[in-house]
């Protein structure tokens, strides 16, 4: 998987590090104990410091999508490996409060109730048809 980051996007560099690798497991482009670069060779690969790397290593390991060792390096989570329940119960949190701050988003912006659905459900389907070999 290649990691490409976007200097004059709005979203910070360690949070589109972040986005890339958890779309990259979603994708099953990533897969449980692989092996991801170290902090260092992502930070000289993508020209940033080794400190920006770092922050995304260490949010993606306190969500769950990651495993940092010392000696063994960054390697991608087991969803099924031990704290699974935790686990799922802090992401089914977070993407609730995703999907409520999207919702606010879009009665803002005036979309209707069942655009917001059919939206959401097509990105669902668009990854969930990817996923893992289109395993849903």
């Amino acid at each position: 998987m290649i990691i490409t980051i976007h200097l004059d996007s709005d979203i910070p560099i360690y949070q589109q590090i972040q986005n890339q690798i958890v779309a990259g497991i979603a994708h099953g482009e990533l897969n449980p104990g692989e092996l991801l670069p170290s902090v260092r060779t992502l930070a000289d690969q993508l020209g940033i410091n080794l400190h920006t790397v770092n922050k995304a290593y260490s949010l993606l390991q306190d969500d769950g999508y990651v495993v940092i060792h010392r000696r063994a390096g960054v390697r991608i989570a087991d969803p099924e490996g031990k704290g699974d329940a935790a686990r799922t119960a802090r992401a089914r949190r977070e993407i609730k409060q995703a999907l409520i701050c999207a919702a606010q988003e879009a009665v803002i912006w005036q979309i209707d109730r069942s655009e917001f659905v059919d939206t959401a459900a097509q990105a669902f389907d668009t990854i969930g048809s990817t996923e893992r070999g289109g395993q849903q």
